[in-house]
């Protein structure tokens, strides 16, 4: 007769039950990526900011508003973006994406947006590997300036929420057979 081959913990509830000469293999776990590899997220991202006076560091007096939509796509690390905005002191000289920052610092710009910059401003942008990190880390701050206010007029910190995929409805469960009868005594 050939050993059947279990799971450890098969086989010490079979052991619990005196059942006797069976052997088990332990399942060995899967090992971890490689230190170093980044574990790559799949889906979609939402990425979102509300660009205002106030968010900027130091915060100015500003009324303008604006708004930041977009998606990032992390298989092939593209971010797209639609930035809208309103009130701003005069045309827009510059606007970027910042980072890595919290809300209450500043960094560096680390994707320019060039062209027009009249509301809506839109664009598309294949980051790095870091950036794309950053991005997911929400170390991000989406800037527009000014040159009333060249250190930036609105920000806002960006914000990534992975997006829900509508799911197909389940197909209907197979009715379970009917227990067959039981034999008589």
């Amino acid at each position: 007769m050939k050993p059947i081959v279990l799971a450890a913990a098969s086989a010490a509830f079979l052991a619990t039950t005196g059942l006797v000469g069976l052997t088990y293999a332990q399942q060995t776990p899967p090992s971890p990526a490689p230190a170093g590899d980044p574990v790559q997220p799949t889906g979609e991202f939402e990425v979102t900011a509300t660009l205002t006076g106030t968010a900027e560091v130091p915060p100015n007096t500003s009324p303008a508003t604006g708004q930041l939509t977009g998606k990032f796509l992390p298989t092939d690390r593209i971010l797209q973006w639609s930035v809208t905005y309103e009130g701003l002191s005069g045309p827009a000289t510059a606007a970027h994406f910042h980072g890595p920052a919290s809300e209450a610092e500043n960094a560096p710009p680390v994707v320019p947006v060039e062209g027009d910059l009249a509301s809506p401003i839109e664009g598309e942008a294949t980051l790095t590997e870091e950036q794309a990190t950053a991005l997911l880390a929400g170390d991000w701050y989406f800037n527009v300036h000014t040159a009333a206010n060249p250190g930036g007029e609105i920000r806002g910190q960006v914000d990534v929420d992975e997006e829900v995929q509508e799911e197909e409805p389940a197909a209907p469960a197979e009715p379970a057979p009917a227990p067959a009868p039981a034999p008589a005594p």
